[in-house]
């Protein structure tokens, strides 16, 4: 078994997408974990019901309206929707820097400091590496990796 795996992570296409699909940001926990659907349920107050019938489905899907195709458009949207929660998250991350604003929400995670073990991707190679962090910008970090042929890089 493990042969075959260390076979499959030769692969650079397939580590890249064991990248994209299981590593990423801290602050995008949140945003990934909501569920407009479910959301939608608890508004017309059905998040509590575990079965519905078919006609019952029919009438949710029917007020639903009809669904967006997977376009590039779409996916544009969506980045932009994204993005834009990651710059309310780090203007947040900022205030309580600052001091305007104590507290932090229960959903978003802790902001990153100095001296602190994370995994990165490093901006060269692109692929995930240890590290530690020295320094904490507003929308980056200089990060020292573990390994000493990657040195320090900003991420």
């Amino acid at each position: 078994m493990q042969d075959k795996l260390s076979h499959c992570l030769s692969s650079r296409l397939l580590r890249r997408w064991c990248m994209f699909e299981w590593f990423y940001s801290a602050i995008d926990y949140p945003w990934f974990a909501k569920s407009e659907f479910v959301e939608y349920l608890n508004h017309v107050k059905l998040g509590h019901v575990p079965r519905l019938t078919r006609v019952e489905w029919g009438v949710i899907r029917s007020s639903l309206g009809k669904p967006r195709r997977l376009s590039k458009q779409f996916l544009h949207e969506e980045r932009e929707k994204l993005s834009q929660y990651r710059d309310s998250v780090r203007q947040h991350y900022a205030e309580l820097r600052s001091g305007v604003r104590e507290g932090l929400p229960t959903d978003l995670a802790r902001p990153l400091a100095v001296g602190q073990r994370v995994i990165a991707c490093h901006p060269r190679t692109r692929e995930l590496h240890d590290g530690n962090i020295l320094t904490v910008d507003n929308n980056r970090c200089r990060v020292q990796f573990d390994r000493p042929e990657l040195g320090v890089e900003f991420v």
